[in-house]
């Protein structure tokens, strides 16, 4: 219902809102004075005069309005509109006061409900008293912060917006920390959420690179950033990690090579080493602490102390941009991908060069013979068993093939897709890091699972690494949704 009321002086209006319009307003006090002033609490409401933005927020004064019929709406963000109507002598001064929060129906709701269920509830930093599910009434409309606790799960907060006169929706998945716990922005001290490479080191320790924010290393308790403006580390970059027996940490980034030893860092680069470039694209570290360090222009070998740049006048090498490296047995046996080449491998004494064709044909290439396809070799590693796994395209189709004693052989087929790492660990599986979701393979068991957010505590399709420390925990860096602890055999 709308009242219309004419003042001959100032009438003090203390009012209230409704969704239709003006709830009953009783004069308090007059007082002569000369304008007109609107006030709310809380402030910050837009006044509109006559249907028009007048420019004015509350508080404001309106002066120079002649005499005649008004209309005022005030619009805040969040709260139902307000309108007041009054006839308006040209002498009439007016003060109005609007309190949104003293109106029961200017206040909102919550609909609490998380999975699963029985959570405690806090809202805005303070406990409710109250567990999953409820409706929560009386709420001031705004913003307001909503946190879910249940033991066995990863307390789970979120910002929920509140408006007069509705119910929002506060319901929530909560994420198992029994099996899966993933550490992102939004929960954790991490400084990106985008996770380029993984390694564990002798005290299960995790040791991330970043895509642009430098090393992350996790003791645990505390979240530690290694960067160039506050650390040794030469670029903020970092494509891989390599943790070695002996408890150093190798650390490729796009300004040169780190080492990490208790503490105590080396910085190896084009200056003082025989690396042709300061980009380090990936290494592989033996357990004897002899190297592999491949950049964009070039593979360089550390041999008991010599470095040794492996190119077209040494080896079968070429001055390219080498993929992946990885040591298969001892110290003279690995493998080298580079992008203009399917695969090259060092046996001991002897170079081989492998193009798709002839894996396929399970017959060994002549040294020196041209691959059969380009950019073929993604990913490589090697299990306990002496089996190679090699992630591959051809035709637009990405394959999973072993190699044991030059004996190759098809393992699996997953279409349209990249795999980025291969990770084998000490329970003979194979986890397969793609672009949809995290494969897990067995040369015998079956069947192969593929986990995705959709099933599991992954918050990115986009997987970029994984690795396994002492305790059988897994570690898993992705792209775009932090790093994930998964507890896959407890």
């Amino acid at each position: 219902m709308v009242k219309k009321f004419s003042f001959a002086a100032l009438l003090l209006i203390s009012a209230v809102s409704c969704y239709e319009g003006v709830s009953q307003m009783q004069p308090e006090q007059q007082i002569v004075a000369g304008l007109i002033e609107i006030n709310s609490i809380p402030s910050g409401a837009g006044i509109f005069v006559n249907g028009r933005l007048s420019g004015y927020a509350t508080p404001a004064k309106i002066p120079g309005l002649s005499e005649g019929d008004y209309e005022f709406l005030l619009r805040r963000e969040f709260y139902k509109d307000t309108l007041l109507r009054v006839y308006l002598n040209k002498k009439d001064t007016l003060r109005l006061n609007i309190e949104y929060n003293k109106n029961p129906r200017m206040l909102g709701s919550i609909s609490l409900k998380s999975n699963p269920s029985d959570a405690i509830i806090s809202l805005d930093d303070s406990l409710l008293g109250k567990k999953t599910p409820v409706i929560v009434s009386g709420i001031i409309p705004g913003v307001h912060k909503v946190s879910y606790e249940k033991t066995g799960y990863w307390k789970t907060s979120k910002l929920i917006k509140v408006y007069s006169g509705l119910t929002a929706n506060g319901e929530f998945a909560l994420d198992d920390t029994t099996t899966w716990v993933t550490y992102t922005t939004l929960n954790s001290d991490i400084p990106t959420d985008d996770i380029t490479c993984i390694g564990i080191d002798n005290n299960n320790h995790v040791w991330a690179g970043t895509t642009d924010k430098g090393l992350i290393w996790y003791d645990w308790k505390v979240w530690h950033i290694f960067n160039k403006e506050n650390s040794f580390l030469p670029g903020n970059h970092v494509p891989c990690i390599k943790v070695n027996t002996d408890g150093k940490i190798w650390v490729g980034t796009d300004a040169g090579l780190a080492i990490i030893d208790n503490g105590l860092w080396e910085i190896f680069n084009s200056a003082n080493t025989g690396m042709p470039l300061d980009y380090v694209s990936t290494l592989d570290v033996s357990q004897n602490g002899n190297a592999l360090i491949g950049t964009k222009e070039g593979l360089v070998r550390l041999y008991y102390g010599r470095w040794i740049l492996l190119g077209p006048n040494n080896s079968d090498v070429p001055n390219d941009w080498v993929s992946k490296v990885r040591f298969y047995s001892g110290d003279n046996q690995f493998w080298v991908s580079c992008v203009k080449y399917s695969l090259l491998q060092f046996d001991s004494r002897k170079w081989w060069r492998w193009g798709m064709k002839n894996t396929w044909d399970h017959s060994i290439s002549s040294r020196g013979s041209p691959p059969n396809i380009w950019k073929t070799i993604t990913s490589i590693d090697t299990d306990k068993q002496g089996n190679s796994f090699f992630g591959a395209s051809y035709n637009e189709t990405i394959y999973l093939f072993r190699n044991k004693s030059q004996s190759w052989a098809f393992e699996l087929e997953l279409g349209d897709n990249a795999i980025f790492d291969l990770f084998c660990d000490d329970q003979e599986y194979i986890w397969l890091s793609t672009r949809n979701g995290l494969i897990r393979y067995h040369l015998t068991k079956r069947p192969t699972i593929a986990f995705s957010p959709k099933n599991s505590g992954l918050k990115s399709y986009i997987i970029s690494a994984v690795d396994q420390g002492s305790n059988s925990i897994l570690w898993v860096g992705t792209s775009g949704g932090g790093i994930t602890k998964y507890k896959a055999y407890q």
